[in-house]
């Protein structure tokens, strides 16, 4: 199996891409229609403009029909983590990545910190989803498998076992109905008990069902080149075949029936899994299906981990902040509830009504030390030299990390808070923190705004801390 890398929204030729997948034109075009149905791959005009950019806007997409030879597009894939089609495994990594082209320690990495934002979202891609249709997703199941064998161990059933004086507790029922009695003093005494004990059923069809299963997937992902890169230990459970459990009817009719009476939620999850992985036959090298594991919102997942570890204040209620002499009461609401809403006013015959909507939200707002420091996580490519500068955040964010802090302006009069500091937080390969300068916009700077400093900082130390649950004070 070909197991191959890719940079998270380069622009690759049609002949860079038939070089990475080894295969001919029909494979290649097949992929690239499978990859383009799902949202992954996308196409631009193939011109100077575009070759060195690092940002994708909707407006440079293209739809165009798939022709070999294709030399008037790049492909780009808008995508994070791993693909598997047509017996092609792609491990796509983060653009911020630009040094290293097999960069499979920083991918171990970005891998676990994806696997912990789907998690606390409550994320299983049993199948996928595109546009026009859904297919089974085998890369997402077979990591469950593993995951779940390794937190969870093998499915098990227990059996209760009735025994003459046997070392467990005494059945008293069975005993006193059906043992022999002798009677002294008007007091019973049995010369023999029942007892019973609950023992793991070691033949049960499902737990051999389930240790199959784990080992083929174990199996696939070693063929796939992933198991490292998942950091799982190659596990070999059993030599049985899925053909000697019986034809596919006959084992889902087991599960579905083991379904109906088991009411434990992890074992009845397995079994559902148990059920999805038998009825859809599904492998890597299955050239009908897309598997996938990773994410098409990356910038969500860097939000995400800024937000965890910058210990945003947010959500946390007013009377709860580090302010001096706290005024506040729980009623009051959260930091979040001091953003105004606008007001939508209209009038009819019977007076004047107002709506409400949705306003701004920061990504993260720290309070410590009277201080206020509003940070916006940015997924870019940022390049601020003397001669050049590229992906860059536009006038948009610009101007609501300025409103952020204008939206904050009254709630820090109030509360005598007079550091207030503006950043962009973005990705770096690096393992510093670098602040590389700040953007200043005249006509909002001149109504007593602070300037919005720029912070590149490094990835590799935010995600850590992220999987660690490790804050970072402001102080540092």
């Amino acid at each position: 199996m070909i197991s191959e890398y890719i940079r998270e929204l380069k622009r690759y030729t049609y002949n860079e891409l038939k070089k990475i997948f080894k295969c001919n034109n029909q494979i290649l075009n097949s992929s690239i229609s499978k990859l383009k149905e799902y949202g992954i791959l996308k196409v631009v005009p193939y011109t100077k403009e575009q070759k060195d950019l690092s940002e994708l806007n909707n407006e440079d997409i293209e739809i165009a029909s798939i022709v070999d030879n294709d030399y008037n597009h790049y492909f780009v894939f808008d995508y994070v983590g791993i693909i598997s089609i047509n017996g092609i495994v792609l491990k796509i990594y983060p653009k911020y990545i630009k040094k290293d082209n097999s960069p499979k320690k920083q991918m171990k990495q970005v891998l676990k910190v994806i696997d912990k934002f789907n998690k606390q979202e409550q994320i299983i891609k049993i199948f996928n989803d595109s546009d026009y249709s859904t297919s089974y997703n085998n890369l997402a199941v077979c990591l469950y498998f593993l995951n779940d064998y390794y937190e969870n161990g093998l499915y098990n059933n227990e059996l209760d076992i009735l025994e003459e004086n046997g070392s467990g507790e005494i059945y008293w029922d069975k005993t006193i109905n059906e043992a022999f009695t002798l009677i002294s003093d008007g007091c019973p005494y049995y010369p023999s008990v029942y007892t019973k004990k609950r023992i793991n059923d070691e033949y049960s069809f499902f737990k051999k069902l389930h240790e199959t299963i784990v080992t083929k997937c174990s199996n696939e992902l070693d063929e796939a080149d992933l198991l490292d890169l998942f950091d799982i230990t190659q596990t070999y459970l059993s030599e049985t075949e899925l053909e000697e459990f019986g034809d596919t009817d006959y084992i889902l009719y087991r599960l579905e029936n083991e379904m109906n009476i088991q009411f434990n939620t992890r074992k009845n999850n397995l079994l559902k899994m148990m059920y999805a992985y038998i009825a859809n036959k599904g492998t890597l090298n299955e050239l009908e299906h897309l598997s996938m594991y990773g994410t098409k919102s990356f910038n969500l997942v860097w939000e995400k981990v800024c937000a965890k570890v910058l210990n945003n204040h947010l959500d946390v209620y007013l009377c709860n902040l580090p302010l001096n002499n706290n005024p506040y009461k729980k009623s009051d609401g959260k930091l979040i509830d001091v953003i105004e809403k606008p007001k939508w006013v209209n009038k009819d015959e019977n007076g004047q009504f107002i709506h409400e909507t949705a306003t701004l939200i920061p990504d993260t707002t720290v309070i410590s030390n009277n201080k206020m420091i509003i940070y916006d996580a940015k997924y870019y490519c940022f390049e601020h030299t003397r001669q050049n500068l590229k992906g860059q955040p536009g006038i948009e964010s610009i101007t609501k990390q300025y409103l952020y802090q204008l939206a904050y302006k009254k709630f820090t009069e109030d509360n005598k808070i007079s550091n207030i500091e503006n950043y962009f937080i973005i990705p770096t390969e690096t393992d510093t923190i670098n602040y590389s300068g700040f953007v200043t916009f005249p006509i909002l700077k001149n109504i007593g705004l602070e300037n919005i400093k720029i912070c590149l900082i490094s990835a590799k130390y935010m995600f850590k801390n992220y999987l660690d649950n490790q804050i970072i004070e402001i102080n540092q």
